[in-house]
């Protein structure tokens, strides 16, 4: 059966969000919209893990969960920031659908982008992956020193983690899995891109990669890429997956004998 004529799955959205009030309301009610003409997911839950916004984030989103009914919102609130990919980690682990995706609340992330991960979306596939960098996708940058530091992070992450070469975007922050390939990873390293854990601990994972185009954000500036700065810190996140994927993979040999 093709994907457009099976029954729609039920998925989850993810969002990991810190100081967004700037882009939160308009957030929210793009996914609403959007999720009013999906044909292949059914959008169920919207869940926001908050590591202690104090611009009025949490309050839109506790706003959305007592007055939506569909998509149901849920916060997950942490006191303080414990990193992107523990807060996304978190969000796996509180749905109750079997598909999740996990996206950014900036704008940068189109919302319509979500059906078409779920029409892409196979019983022997474990990840969906919406790339700028297949036919099709499109970035666009504020400045241009952002898409020469992403290129360079891009070829760092390809260097250190051999699961990110079989991905043309492997910091794609876009993507749709299975609940439990995410929801029961070992406890993360500090840092910021999930898809790069998650390709550490599960380098041959099933993966296919579909087009988008990736917008400016909504307001704001980017929490990570801030300078040239960035490139030495992200080659400590690289080191930390790098050494979590190997230590779980001598724990699976271990437990295999």
């Amino acid at each position: 059966m093709s994907a457009r004529a099976r029954a729609p799955q039920d998925v989850a959205v993810v969002c990991p969000t810190y100081q967004e009030g700037g882009t939160i309301g308009p957030f929210l009610e793009r996914v609403r919209t959007a999720s009013g003409t999906f044909r292949s997911a059914r959008l169920t839950e919207l869940i926001f893990v908050d590591d202690g916004s104090t611009d009025g984030t949490v309050e839109r989103v506790r706003e959305a969960e007592r007055t939506w009914t569909s998509p149901r919102v849920r916060l997950v609130q942490r006191a303080q920031k414990a990193g992107t990919v523990s807060a996304q980690i978190a969000g796996f682990q509180h749905a109750s659908t079997e598909l999740v995706a996990t996206m950014d609340a900036d704008g940068q992330h189109p919302a319509e982008t979500i059906d078409r991960l779920a029409e892409a979306w196979e019983s022997s596939v474990d990840l969906v992956v919406a790339s700028r960098y297949v036919p099709g996708g499109t970035v666009q940058w504020e400045e241009r020193r952002r898409g020469v530091i992403s290129r360079g992070a891009r070829s760092l992450s390809r260097l250190v983690l051999p699961g990110a070469r079989r991905l043309r975007d492997p910091l794609s922050g876009f993507f749709l899995a299975r609940r439990s390939w995410v929801a029961e990873l070992p406890p993360a390293p500090p840092g910021y891109k999930l898809l790069l854990y998650v390709l550490a601990i599960h380098p041959r994972s099933e993966i296919r990669e579909i087009p988008y185009e990736m917008g400016m954000r909504l307001a704001g500036e980017s929490k990570l890429i801030r300078g040239l700065g960035f490139i030495p810190s992200f080659l400590r996140e690289l080191a930390r997956y790098r050494r979590a994927g190997a230590t779980a993979h001598r724990r699976a040999r271990s437990t295999s004998k």
